[in-house]
């Protein structure tokens, strides 16, 4: 992690931050006590975010702040196999799952920029704030989400031990980024399933019906020994 400051006025202030974070999870893909280590992978997530801002000090009312920021998220996830995923169940519960899983390996990349920029004017005992904010998500918008928001505050005694507050806005449901990262989550492996039960079931080569019979288990002894040496001086 790195942040500096710049003061490069009396009116002008430069700050700056760089934060880089990597992981690496050995067969954290798909974990289970009943899985295979075939049927997980290794999950790795790299993270790099830049952070700029500019406040201005125009005048003593009025004072604008710019912020800049970029964003990237790689969380690529590995297949320790290729082999078709499959479940092995007794008494209709899982003991053992092998094979590839359904969602490995996959890769998830994202990248943002962020602009925003806000102004704060000051009067008596009022204050203004207007501004904007870009962002520039891959998600094709329809473009007319156009949500005005409006809040009031109002303090109605001189002993200032009394606000009322209020607001109105209109406001959308966003689409869930889970939606559009099931393209990249989902790697169409997953095409047929199929379920063998009783006499279904392939036989395994080599299996053991029985236990293994063997000669009469001896008694074992045991015989123990000490030797101590001391010297006083």
């Amino acid at each position: 992690m790195f942040k500096g400051d710049w003061q490069i006025s009396s009116g002008h202030r430069l700050s700056g931050r760089h934060n880089r974070q990597n992981f690496t999870g050995r067969n954290l893909e798909n974990s289970g006590q009943t899985s295979a280590e075939e049927h997980t992978g290794n999950s790795n997530v790299t993270t790099d975010t830049l952070t700029l801002s500019l406040t201005s000090t125009i005048t003593s009312r009025l004072v604008n702040d710019l912020r800049f920021q970029y964003a990237r998220d790689k969380e690529p996830g590995q297949a320790n196999s290729d082999r078709p995923e499959a479940e092995i169940r007794q008494a209709g519960n899982v003991v053992l799952t092998i094979g590839r899983n359904n969602f490995s390996p996959r890769e998830t990349t994202i990248r943002r920029f962020q602009v925003r920029d806000t102004v704060s004017y000051v009067a008596g005992n009022h204050s203004l704030k207007l501004g904007f904010d870009v962002i520039t998500d891959r998600i094709n918008l329809d473009k007319n989400n156009f949500g005005p928001r409006f809040g009031l505050a109002w303090n109605p005694l001189t002993s200032n031990k009394l606000v009322i507050r209020g607001g109105y806005g209109v406001f959308y449901a966003r689409t869930p980024s889970i939606m559009a990262a099931q393209a990249h989550s989902q790697n169409a492996v997953n095409v047929q399933v199929l379920t063998f039960t009783g006499n279904l079931v392939p036989t395994y080569p080599n299996r053991f019906d029985t236990p293994p019979t063997g000669g009469a288990a001896s008694v074992p002894s045991i015989a123990g020994h000490r030797r101590h040496a001391g010297r006083h001086v």
